[in-house]
């Protein structure tokens, strides 16, 4: 379903503490919204980000993916042509973003998952936190990387420009590709292996 704002979303999203959504707001216009799907015999999601900032938190205690978005632009008209499509196929929940090349548009998400979730992104621009997950894999085209607290492996297949900053990981920490950026890292349980 492509969700678009309410105003039982934005009382959900205004009763999140202000920290745990992303802060880089530098438009004009801004709505938010809410939308949840139950994580019942998956645990696995996969999320297409077109541009904004995105967070994903793993929260003991749920069973269900809940997505917290605040769309972005210049143009008040060209909130309604922001949003994303959210559902379950082939064993996992999807996260797609759709967001036009114009006036300054964006959506930024934040997206709470159960804590024994494998994570996997596609970032075009835009700064990607993931934390509290059990394993992440990332192809990333601009902005900042930071992962921390993952039970198992992070991958980072490919990062065009951007630091990637990881700590606190159980297993190895691969970066494949890396274009410009620093790469900092420190407590990882298992191998190493960056550009």
């Amino acid at each position: 379903m492509k969700c678009m704002p309410g105003l039982i979303a934005m009382a959900a999203v205004a009763a999140l503490g202000a920290c745990d959504l992303p802060s880089d707001l530098d438009c004009e216009e801004s709505r938010s919204s809410f939308d949840e799907l139950s994580a019942s015999d998956i645990n696995s999601l996969f999320v297409d980000d077109q541009d904004g900032e995105l967070r994903v938190v793993g929260r003991a205690g749920i069973n269900s993916v809940r997505v917290h978005a605040t769309a972005c632009s210049n143009d008040r008209r060209t909130l309604d042509d922001i949003g994303f499509d959210f559902f379950r196929a082939n064993g996992e929940i999807n996260v797609i973003s759709d967001v036009p090349g114009y006036d300054n548009a964006k959506l930024d998400l934040l997206i709470e998952v159960p804590l024994d979730f494998d994570v996997a992104v596609y970032d075009t621009h835009g700064n990607v936190d993931i934390e509290d997950v059990f394993s992440v894999w990332i192809a990333d085209g601009s902005g900042h990387i930071e992962v921390t607290e993952v039970v198992t492996d992070v991958i980072v297949d490919e990062d065009g420009s951007g630091d990637i900053d990881v700590r606190d990981i159980g297993g190895d920490f691969y970066v494949r590709y890396d274009g410009s950026g620093r790469i900092t890292y420190r407590n990882i349980g298992g191998a190493v292996d960056i550009p």
